[in-house]
């Protein structure tokens, strides 16, 4: 996706414009959702910040600096955050380990990798997810997880080691 369309539909939907907004959605709803999974762990508590992301942005102040994206998902974060707070303190390692398995609708390859994610840390499973299936550049993820720009690629790589050796078990 273009930056200049991202950033025009992001101004625009601050602005109240509800088409841009819904176009502003479609077009990056999977990488909200997928950061805001990556945070909690839950699919429906992901699904609610993804909704509670974009309600936020209409009459958002939006000053265009640095990338849309990473402007939305620091909302996305915060809104997760708080999200956490609210509940119960539970290790998220543990709740992606309780949570009960993929409804039978999803793919045999979809719940493999499933069972590969839960076997990441925390902060693997976003630095993957982030990366790979939201396009976030290494060094907005870097920021957004105030980390190091080295410790995001290190970790990455060996986060990506560690789904491709249990993707390969799985195979076997």
């Amino acid at each position: 996706m273009q930056h200049r369309q991202l950033e025009h539909w992001l101004t625009a939907a601050c602005d109240g414009d509800r088409e841009a907004l819904a176009q502003l959605y479609a077009h990056t709803r999977i990488n909200v959702y997928g950061y805001a999974l990556s945070l909690l762990a839950r699919s429906q508590d992901a699904q609610d910040v993804t909704q509670e992301t974009y309600l936020s942005i209409l009459g958002a102040r939006y000053t265009p600096q640095g990338t849309p994206m990473a402007w939305l998902l620091t909302i996305t974060k915060n809104l997760a955050l708080m999200q956490l707070r609210k509940s119960q303190p539970v290790e998220l390692d543990e709740s992606l380990a309780a949570e009960t398995p993929p409804p039978e609708s999803l793919t045999v390859d979809r719940m493999v990798l499933h069972t590969a994610l839960t076997a990441l840390s925390q902060q693997e499973r976003q630095i993957v997810l982030l990366s790979s299936l939201g396009g976030v550049k290494l060094r907005e993820i870097a920021v957004l997880l105030d980390l190091g720009l080295s410790t995001v690629l290190s970790k990455r790589r060996r986060a990506l080691k560690k789904l491709q050796q249990l993707l390969k078990e799985e195979s076997l």
